[in-house]
């Protein structure tokens, strides 16, 4: 009878193992242990700005500042969802921070286009953040000669490798994210922490951008994308591991946090 039970319960594990090897979830990747899925586009914004002040007094308790650098699009807008907490603006310690652009568009600064002006007013006002505390592009210069400035700035803040603390991230609908698009040469630069470009596939056509070499620099990086036309292009990027610009940021930290909704998340 106990060598019955023994054979039983052998084979019983055997069947166990099999089937662990052969059936793996859809949510075991790896990558899933940094992707945080909110009910909604508020709740992205509340889960991002949460993680965000706990960044910023890591940081400063470290070292005494806070150095981060903001995408456009939609990201600003999600992002103020979770301004609004004063506790949460408070842990931040906002005086503390320097804010930069993951890219930026060469416009004017009151521009409609303009990353400075959209994160500006979605978020940096709510937390109280001054205009000496913001590195904007300098729009008068030539595209190439905005780009090696807004390096040079880079490197007076931060030191000649500019380790930022954390990156904001945006993923656009064709797996791009900064001014870093599918297929352009940019996607190849190692040499410059922060690049121009005159033929951006996505108007305006001229923009500067952090380099790879740039985000590998850095010490963090977050995604924050919500709504389920992203739901494709994030399955791509998590999943399917295409290799879309997006798909390639790494940072000191490694693989970098995602902040999305279900809608974006529907397909992982």
């Amino acid at each position: 009878r106990n060598r019955r039970a023994l054979a039983v319960s052998f084979a019983a594990f055997i069947v166990f193992y099999l089937a662990s090897v052969v059936y793996t979830p859809h949510f075991a990747s790896s990558n899933m242990d940094h992707v945080h899925i909110a009910e909604d586009k508020a709740g992205v914004g509340k889960a991002v700005a949460t993680w965000l002040a706990d960044q910023a007094e890591a940081a400063i308790a470290a070292k005494g500042s806070f150095t981060v650098a903001f995408s456009g699009g939609s990201l600003p807008t999600i992002v103020a969802n979770g301004l609004s907490d004063e506790a949460l603006k408070s842990r931040c310690q906002p005086e503390k921070w320097q804010v930069f652009f993951a890219d930026e568009r060469l416009v004017p600064l009151d521009s409609e286009d303009s990353n400075y002006k959209a994160v500006t007013e979605a978020c940096l006002n709510k937390l109280g953040i001054g205009a000496g505390q913001v590195h904007a592009i300098n729009p008068s210069l030539s595209v190439e000669e905005a780009a090696t400035a807004y390096a040079a700035d880079l490197k007076a803040t931060l030191g000649d490798e500019a380790g930022l603390d954390l990156l904001l991230l945006g993923m656009g609908p064709d797996g791009h994210t900064c001014s870093l698009f599918p297929g352009h040469p940019l996607l190849d630069v190692k040499d410059v922490l922060v690049a121009s470009i005159a033929d951006s596939p996505k108007p305006p056509p001229q923009r500067i951008t952090l380099t790879y070499a740039a985000i590998t620099a850095a010490k963090q990086a977050a995604f924050v994308t919500a709504g389920a036309g992203k739901a494709e292009m994030l399955k791509r990027i998590i999943s399917d591991k295409d290799s879309l610009p997006a798909a390639r940021v790494q940072t000191q930290a490694g693989a970098p946090h995602w902040f999305v909704d279900k809608s974006a998340a529907s397909l992982l």
